[in-house]
């Protein structure tokens, strides 16, 4: 039986938490977070194609997505 611990565990806490997409938390940076509101800003996501960075292309590409107050007590520590 494997056990998923750290960075796993977390990675799937918050995409299963937020609706999240892989992509979109591949580039999610610790600044995306706000605490206070239990919200991640998403302004970009990774082109596996290009193995890169892409910004969001329009500005209703950029979201703003909730986070369950138990996502946010795992990130937070």
């Amino acid at each position: 039986m494997h056990y998923l611990v750290g960075v796993n565990r977390l990675a799937l806490l918050i995409i299963s938490q937020s609706g999240l997409q892989t992509d979109e938390y591949i580039v999610l940076k610790y600044e995306n977070l706000n605490f206070l509101h239990k919200t991640i800003r998403v302004d970009g996501a990774w082109d596996s194609y290009h193995s890169m960075t892409k910004e969001a292309k329009t500005q209703n590409a950029k979201q703003t997505l909730s986070i369950t107050e138990k996502a946010r007590d795992w990130v937070q520590i």
